[in-house]
């Protein structure tokens, strides 16, 4: 559960830098941040819960708050790389999607929607990555952030094994201490980026749009 405490640290940090001042383009992309760093430190009490009393009713709280996290950071992306006002319209639907697939899987155990919820979002971010302008610098380091995720990932998939090797951390205890520092790395492109345009965001003549906006 002490591993728990990364995600606390850089969620508060998160949200003390938004807090701190004026950091984009348009004030209604910061909502998405907040979510995200929010869904950070609510990951903190989820998880050690979980630990704690581990069982599927306190596995619901461990995933709650993740879903927050990943749906907030893609309703961002929108907001970056499409539109602010379709990231504004989409946030909460997309929060409220993946507070939706947890519960699904709590009453059904059905675990699909959760997943979907957890990957698609994050092909969604790389396919707006890939073919949508950035209204912001720094976009490459999302491509880092993804990699530590993925790193925590195997380290989960590992855990036993990385247990048995090191005798003293499990690969469970790593997964929590490189999403920290994915998320760590989320906050680190905040702090450094800087707008593309100087106005507003780009022109709707000069990016890519999805005619439902």
């Amino acid at each position: 559960m002490i591993s728990n405490a990364g995600f606390l640290g850089v969620g508060l940090l998160g949200l003390r830098f938004l807090f701190g001042g004026d950091h984009f383009i348009d004030p209604r992309e910061k909502a998405a941040y907040m979510v995200f760093f929010l869904g950070v430190v609510c990951t903190c009490f989820g998880s050690s819960y979980y630990h704690w009393a581990p069982r599927n009713a306190t596995l619901a709280w461990d995933r709650l708050p993740m879903t927050l996290a990943f749906m907030s950071l893609l309703a961002a992306m929108i907001a970056e790389h499409i539109s602010v006002t379709a990231g504004a319209r989409f946030l909460w639907p997309l929060v409220a999607a993946g507070a939706a697939s947890v519960w699904w899987w709590r009453w059904t155990e059905n675990l699909w929607p959760y997943m979907a919820a957890q990957y698609f979002s994050i092909f969604l971010i790389g396919w707006l990555l890939s073919f949508f302008p950035p209204s912001y610098t720094r976009g490459a380091d999302l491509l880092i952030v993804t990699g530590f995720y993925i790193l925590a990932k195997i380290a989960e998939a590992l855990d036993a094994q990385i247990y048995t090797l090191t005798k003293w951390i499990s690969g469970h205890t790593l997964k929590h201490l490189i999403a920290a520092v994915a998320v760590y790395w989320v906050l680190r492109m905040l702090r450094k980026r800087a707008p593309r345009a100087s106005m507003a965001h780009i022109a709707s003549s000069s990016r890519p749009r999805l005619t439902i906006f």
